[in-house]
């Protein structure tokens, strides 16, 4: 897969052009697009040949399909860039000049410097003074949410009764009632149990349900 140096801004209407030829399909043009600047994720990871990746695989960090130099680059700004990316944090990130593509591309990203880990936080320039020895590899790291329903044999049916502060309460007995499912841990493992909360509210006053 080749990759231009250079994006070429032109209208089609400027063009010139002629309908007959003298030539030969050895000189047949073969053409590859990159995206306009609003179809660019300003953020991408590619592997050795220019494929993009996902980020828990270490690969060359790009900026609008640049480069991006390691002038001021640091922890901060690798967990914020993981975080515009959509992971929870970074895992790795170091400077290398490993990949034969990187010559095809140009550098677009200078001095990042961020005050959190929030890509708002970052300033940056889009000129440079590196080289591609400085360009920047970046592997990220996602959280995933652990699912307390592995085994629907141990899912049983909760519901809890929360009274009413004393200082809320009227002779009315209110009381609030909530749904949902609880894990039960395999006997012996040790593991507390887990409740999702199903999002049912329902209010009592003695036995009768009033009507939120």
């Amino acid at each position: 897969k080749q990759w231009y140096q250079r994006r070429v801004r032109a209208e089609w209407e400027s063009c010139s052009f002629s309908e007959d030829h003298n030539c030969r399909h050895s000189e047949d043009v073969f053409l590859n697009c990159n995206p306009t600047d609003s179809e660019w994720p300003p953020f991408t990871l590619v592997d050795s040949e220019g494929n993009e990746i996902e980020g828990e695989e270490q690969g060359l960090l790009l900026y609008k399909w640049g480069t991006v130099c390691d002038d001021s680059f640091n922890a901060t700004a690798a967990n914020a860039i993981c975080k515009y990316m959509g992971y929870s944090e970074a895992t790795d990130w170091t400077v290398d000049e490993s990949f034969d593509i990187q010559s095809n591309f140009q550098i677009h990203l200078d001095d990042v410097e961020c005050s959190s880990e929030n890509w708002e936080s970052c300033s940056f320039s889009e000129d440079h003074n590196c080289g591609h020895a400085e360009d920047v590899f970046l592997s990220c790291y996602s959280e995933e949410e652990e699912n307390p329903t592995q085994d629907d044999s141990a899912l049983v049916w909760t519901t809890a009764q929360h009274d009413i502060p004393a200082e809320f309460a009227t002779n009315c007995a209110l009381k609030v009632v909530t749904s949902g499912s609880s894990w039960l841990p395999p006997p012996g493992t040790g593991a507390p149990p887990k409740t999702n909360w199903n999002g049912d509210v329902r209010v009592l006053a003695g036995d009768e349900e009033m009507l939120l």
